[in-house]
């Protein structure tokens, strides 16, 4: 995120990572990915989280701790626990913190490539492979959209004034704008769901992309493990653009269509809910237009 949350207790922030985690290094802010809210010291990368994900992201970063000991994947970038064993530890009752060793990225071209990079995608297939050893501790593939109930609520809201934020109203009408064909993507998704198989999945990350990728000092790390699922492989396959790569096209169009319209909900729901101009706003709204133009990205979708 661009920005930390509004009202937001940094002191609050500080008294954690120094009864958790021992550090009291001065902190600041990172701009930087979009959900989770980052701050740096010297030495440390902290992320906090929304405390309703506190389940998951606790499944997903045990998983990842288990891949990079257990697994043996030293690739794997996983949280720094607490004091008292702790991956995830709650910061009062809105929130939650990981902790992780900071990295430093020595090669910014691979950090632009590591999409199209071929020893990336043997990352992946490391990973996958581990399946054995570390599928006991992640949850699987379920098909919901992040905040699809928000995005739903929305579509059947358009013919009143929303009076949420200085976005709000340039969000219902562009949304209204495209909402026969945005229901429409969203009966196309449903299907293609139903009609995957389920079996043969593996554990995947979830976002192997190039803010996710890159080279440091020690060699490729993969970081930002809290999407892990077990799913089919081509939840990571589908980004790749490497020569070689093989997935089912049906299941990477199904991963593409999923992305696009979790970053449509996900976007919705920051717009049609309370906000406030700044610059998380201001992303949002770029990212909202950009996705909502769902013609041009799926023509082979629309008669």
């Amino acid at each position: 995120m661009l920005a930390p949350p509004v009202g937001f207790d940094e002191g609050a922030l500080r008294d954690v990572l120094r009864s958790s985690w021992s550090i009291s290094s001065p902190l600041t802010y990172a701009a930087v990915g979009f959900g989770s809210h980052h701050w740096l010291t010297d030495d440390w990368f902290v992320t906090v989280d929304i405390a309703a994900d506190h389940d998951l992201l606790r499944a997903a970063l045990v998983t990842a701790t288990a891949l990079r000991h257990d697994a043996g994947l030293s690739f794997v970038h996983a949280p720094v626990p607490a004091a008292d064993g702790r991956l995830v530890v709650p910061l009062g009752s809105s929130w939650v913190v990981h902790v992780y060793e900071r990295l430093s990225i020595v090669d910014d071209t691979a950090f632009r490539r590591s999409h199209t990079d071929p020893e990336v995608l043997a990352l992946v297939r490391e990973v996958h492979a581990a399946t054995p050893i570390v599928e006991a501790h992640a949850w699987r593939e379920d098909w919901v959209l992040w905040d699809r109930e928000d995005l739903e609520e929305a579509l059947d809201d358009l013919d009143s004034v929303w009076w949420t934020g200085p976005y709000a109203e340039r969000a219902r009408a562009l949304l209204a704008s495209r909402a026969e064909d945005l229901r429409h993507l969203l009966s196309v998704y449903d299907t293609l769901c139903a009609a995957v198989p389920p079996d043969g999945w593996v554990v995947t990350h979830g976002e192997p992309h190039p803010g996710n990728v890159f080279r440091t000092t020690t060699g490729w790390a993969m970081v930002d493990w809290d999407t892990v699922l077990i799913a089919p492989a081509e939840r990571d396959l589908w980004s790749l653009d490497v020569p070689g790569v093989e997935r089912d096209p049906d299941l990477a169009r199904l991963y593409r269509l999923r992305w696009d319209l979790d970053e449509i909900a996900v976007y919705t729901a920051e717009l049609y809910g309370d906000h406030i101009e700044d610059a998380n706003a201001a992303k949002s709204w770029e990212g909202f237009v950009g996705y909502l133009d769902l013609r041009t990205r799926w023509p082979d979708l629309f008669g």
